[in-house]
């Protein structure tokens, strides 16, 4: 006999879970419960002997068990995220494809390419996806490129040559880079700090041996376009960074300083915008006291060769925050608090004028970002668990939020509601930090990683795919 049983579980914390018990007719039960809870989702699944099971029904537990027949989904390789409680209605059912349901669609990678990927640091897009990845070899860490133009179906695999990854809180050096872009299929650049630069999509690179560390590279295509980037000498003690923008002379391949860009003074890690061939905005952050904390976050922007001007954002006390703009032009900022224990306060604002006023739409704050903050009715919390990763506008009125230590979410309704797109199981095993998201632009394909797990979406985040490579 084979069947299907639902469970739903109810205990002292008022907490639910839902599970489909699998009979594959031997002497064992498989239950896979996916349990929402007040901070993230999460999965479990366990093996039960029969004769357990029915010795658990004549149990007096604190955990009453309804036992009930249903028509329980029977793949378990596509698993459905139960929405979390703050939801009353949810409008989405998400859902991530395992491995097992893309294996046709993803061929695994040439033997010459090294196999153990320790972590993937960056993705970008131009043409196909670009995965920028760290690996584990026997002479210790690499750094390669893999790029696949059929959404994962085939890979290609590109050495750096001398380029090792850049670790987060590492002293900096000049042949350690963890950021890709590229303008076309063929001109791309690996940098931070390092720089590398390849012209024939990945096939051949030159270092460039550069003053300053890279920070941030923005490419520009079109007449009268140039491509910028970020420079900064940042003191190893620890403290501001002094910027400067760079612009990149495509007859003699060298970079040249911008005149009417004044010397910036800013924390680390500062961002570089450019919302169109002219103009340029650097978000990046004001460091204040021995801690080195973020005492002011705040755009520097420019049109055309007019002068630079300092717009503050409203998040005065935030840890992080992340700066992205949508196709329409609205900018979307997404401020995170101190991170502890998992957990982390969170605020979405959204500025229609290019960052001259912003309104609050979304929040869940623990009193250190915005005070008192004042939403518009039937706005829904922030999830609180999760730490600011990063920010992807899809439209006027969507975004994707990726949160370390979780999943990646879709922000509806101009910001103010959100909803689980992603099983934590299946997307974040590891728990890890570091989510990078990437849209092919004009088109519903977005990509997302984090840790050494690569996924892709379809339909603008309601859906995922976990991709072989």
């Amino acid at each position: 006999m084979q069947g299907q049983i639902t469970i739903r579980l109810y205990h002292q914390h008022n907490v639910s879970q839902a599970a489909c018990l699998n009979y594959p007719g031997r002497d064992h039960y498989t239950i896979r419960a996916a349990g929402t809870f007040p901070e993230s989702i999460s999965s479990l699944s366990y093996n039960i002997p029969m004769k357990s099971l029915l010795f658990i029904r004549r149990l007096s537990l604190p955990l009453v068990i309804l036992l009930a027949l249903s028509a329980c989904a029977t793949s378990p390789a596509t698993p459905t995220v139960i929405p979390s409680p703050v939801t009353a209605t949810p409008a989405l059912t998400p859902t991530i494809a395992s491995t097992a349901t893309t294996a046709a669609a993803a061929t695994p990678l040439p033997t010459q390419v090294p196999s153990q990927v320790s972590q993937i640091l960056d993705l970008a897009y131009a043409g196909r996806i670009w995965v920028l990845a760290a690996t584990q070899e026997a002479n210790g860490n690499g750094l390669i490129l893999l790029d696949s133009s059929n959404g994962g179906s085939t890979w290609e695999s590109h050495s750096i040559p001398g380029a090792l990854p850049a670790w987060v809180g590492a002293a900096p050096a000049p042949n350690t880079a963890r950021n890709v872009v590229f303008l076309n299929q063929d001109d791309g650049w690996v940098y931070g700090p390092g720089l590398y630069a390849t012209q024939d999509g990945g096939a051949t690179w030159q270092q460039t041996n550069m003053p300053e560390e890279i920070t941030a590279l923005a490419p520009m295509a079109g007449p009268g376009a140039q491509t910028w980037a970020l420079a900064g000498n940042c003191p190893t003690t620890g403290g501001n960074c002094t910027y400067h923008l760079l612009g990149l002379n495509t007859q003699t391949g060298a970079w040249q300083p911008l005149s009417n860009f004044p010397p910036l003074s800013a924390g680390p890690d500062a961002s570089l915008f450019r919302p169109d061939a002219h103009s340029a905005l650097v978000f990046a952050a004001e460091l204040s006291g021995q801690a080195g904390q973020p005492s002011n976050f705040f755009l520097w922007s420019s049109a055309g060769s007019g002068p630079w001007k300092k717009i503050d954002t409203p998040c005065q006390k935030a840890a992080q925050e992340r700066l992205s703009i949508s196709p329409e032009g609205q900018y979307w900022l997404l401020c995170g608090g101190d991170p502890s224990a998992g957990a982390e306060g969170k605020t979405v604002y959204v500025s229609t004028d290019q960052g001259q006023t912003w309104e609050l739409r979304s929040t869940t704050d623990f009193g250190q970002l915005t005070g008192t903050p004042t939403l518009s009715p039937g706005s829904q919390p922030l999830p609180i668990y999760g730490y600011t990763d990063d920010l992807l506008a899809l439209s006027k009125n969507e975004a994707l939020m990726g949160l370390g230590r979780s999943i990646v979410y879709l922000i509806t309704d101009g910001g103010q509601k959100w909803e689980a797109v992603m099983p934590i199981d299946e997307a974040n095993p590891g728990g890890n930090s570091g989510w990078s998201i990437v849209r092919n632009p004009g088109s519903n394909e977005v990509w997302a990683s984090v840790g050494t797990a690569l996924l892709r979406t379809t339909d603008l985040g309601l859906t995922w795919n976990r991709v072989k490579y």
